[in-house]
């Protein structure tokens, strides 16, 4: 007997666990630093105020959203077929494999930034 599909919807958790793997890089560190004292409150605004600071939580949050944004079209349109399921499971492999990737360039990317501004000190 095959089951009907009665809704087409992915997961609610689907995209706020891409938030989450994306942001426990520095999540800790954010509010280890704001909750323990290791900088004054006027330190900690300079900090979360700073340009690159927005930027690149600015990117934090396209990371997860732009490959969601793009794929999951691709895999609400699964009907049922064999086709359509062949189609959403590359939909799903290439949605993982964006944002490993992307995750993987912005990482290298924040950690020479750090690196080379702590050069420069």
């Amino acid at each position: 007997m095959e089951t009907a599909i009665s809704e087409k919807r992915i997961s609610k958790a689907c995209l706020p666990l891409l938030f989450l793997a994306t942001y426990t890089t520095n999540l800790p560190f954010y509010l280890y630093i704001f909750f323990s004292g290791t900088i004054s409150s006027a330190e900690a605004i300079s900090l979360y105020t700073h340009p690159a600071f927005i930027f690149g939580n600015l990117g934090r949050i396209l990371i997860p959203l732009v490959p969601y944004m793009i794929f999951s079209k691709k895999i609400l349109a699964y009907d049922g077929s064999e086709e359509s399921l062949v189609q959403a499971n590359k939909a799903v492999k290439h949605l993982m494999l964006s944002y490993i990737t992307a995750m993987f360039a912005y990482i290298t990317i924040e950690i020479l930034s750090l690196a080379m501004s702590a050069g420069k000190q």
